[in-house]
């Protein structure tokens, strides 16, 4: 990846693209992702405001056709989001991998049958549920019609694991409505035996899977015995979201999973239309989000509930794109803290979306107007320019070490011709400055913003 220099006397008709790296990992505010349509065989990942219900795109389209609607898992520790879909014409399910920082589709191996029997393309490549846990994704699978089975998956090539842990008689499912306790190391699944609903739960340490209760979910008085979320607080508390029976409401409660009694929290909300499994949870903010239509209305809101109290914060949030997009979104996922891990830099290659930076002389003819597109990670809080002698590599120095955060910047330019680098930055590090045509790194400016560096690629 190499950035072109610019020479100032001949910006008028020029672009020039420099690399942009956000420097080291930074906490970020709770954060709720969510994939819309755009059309049949493209999806988004996207941003949601859960205050306002903006979707905004980030950066980059996938290509993918049917869905498994709220089969996904998130891990936190390298930003990656996880969920299953065909690509367009295929019946065989893929697993798909997202960095939800840049956007980015990772991977999208085709997933191997974990039993080759009876039919593979319906059954045996459709996971029910995903979690994701020390490293390693899993699903729930269907051996069979009536017969499910934990398995891993491997991200990077689709390969599953041999059945681990107990087969488990389970007729009817809700995609989706599972949850996953990682300090506990248990799934809690939503299935149907017998006529009745039940709570699944299995124990995943050491990879064995074994089943150690499956018990009938009596749910609040006049409500429906499915449930239409669940999400673990990560602390031994199953909250489950069940509808009202024949009306347009829904409530919040608690799962004794060795009883299956549940105690509601609060005293209900109005909604109606729902997307099964589409929740997250944020334990560390008390807030559990849902999409599902208000009474009488078509469009999918955002639905925050407070977990302590069982009460709405604020009113749903219509979701809107500007962009166009279908507004239902196909899954949730939601973090109070992600990490980016590594710098990155704007676009310059084909698999890097966006804008490079452009040059241009402004209205007065005597400054420099730069404009970029942000960093393709999240962590840069600012950004310094640098401004070199063509010619004389590397000479060059900070002409300003803030922008207060703006991806644009006017300067002076020298007397001399000059090349122009941009670097993100955060309270202690800067990002890199791009490469050379050899590869390698270019140093470090004289004057530099943050003396430490990071100089890692995008995900």
């Amino acid at each position: 990846m190499m950035s072109r220099f610019l020479h100032k006397r001949a910006l008028n008709a020029l672009t020039t693209v420099i690399l942009v790296a956000m420097a080291a990992s930074v906490s970020t505010s709770a954060t709720l992702y969510g994939i819309l349509i755009e059309d049949d065989s493209t999806k988004w990942l996207v941003t949601i405001d859960p205050a306002s219900g903006v979707a905004s795109k980030v950066r980059e389209s996938t290509t993918v056709g049917m869905f498994s609607t709220g089969v996904s898992a998130f891990d936190e520790s390298n930003a990656t989001l996880y969920f299953s879909a065909n690509a367009p014409g295929e019946e065989r399910r893929r697993l798909f991998s997202i960095n939800v920082l840049s956007g980015r589709n990772l991977n999208s191996p085709l997933i191997a049958p974990v039993d080759p029997t009876p039919t593979p393309t319906l059954y045996n490549t459709t996971p029910i549920c995903l979690f994701e846990w020390v490293d390693t994704v899993y699903g729930m699978w269907a051996r069979h019609e009536s017969r499910k089975e934990v398995a891993s998956i491997d991200p990077s090539s689709g390969a599953t694991s041999t059945w681990i842990g107990d087969t488990v008689s389970m007729g009817g499912y809700s995609s989706g409505v599972a949850a996953f306790d990682s300090s506990a190391a248990l799934l809690y699944v939503a299935g149907q035996a017998g006529g009745l609903w039940r709570i699944y739960t299995f124990d995943v340490t050491a990879g064995s899977g074994n089943v150690i209760h499956f018990v009938a979910i009596s749910p609040p008085s006049g409500y429906e015995a499915m449930p239409a979320f669940l999400e673990s607080d990560g602390a031994g508390t199953l909250y489950g979201i069940f509808k009202e029976i024949d009306q347009p409401g829904m409530i919040l409660a608690t799962i004794d999973v060795s009883t299956g009694s549940t105690t509601p929290v609060g005293s209900g909300f109005s909604a109606d239309g729902f997307s099964s499994g589409v929740s997250c949870i944020d334990p560390g903010a008390n807030r559990l989000y849902f999409a599902a239509c208000q009474p009488d209305t078509a469009d999918r809101s955002i639905y925050t509930v407070n977990t302590t109290t069982g009460a709405l914060e604020g009113s749903p949030a219509t979701i809107t794109s500007a962009d166009g997009l279908d507004t239902t979104p196909l899954l949730l996922a939601c973090t109070a803290s992600v990490s980016s891990g590594a710098p990155g830099h704007v676009p310059l290659a084909s698999d890097v979306p966006g804008n490079p930076l452009m040059v241009q002389w402004n209205s007065g003819g005597s400054d420099l107007d730069l404009s970029w597109d942000p960093s393709c990670e999240s962590g840069a809080t600012d950004y310094a320019v640098y401004a070199g002698t063509l010619g004389t590599y590397y000479d060059h120095a900070s002409v300003t070490c803030s922008t207060s955060g703006a991806t644009a910047a006017t300067i002076t330019p020298g007397s001399g011709d000059e090349y122009y680098l941009v670097v993100p930055l955060t309270a202690s590090q800067e990002g890199g400055y791009g490469i050379d045509s050899s590869g390698a790194q270019r140093p470090q400016g004289s004057g530099a913003c943050q003396a430490a560096q990071d100089t890692s690629p995008c995900p």
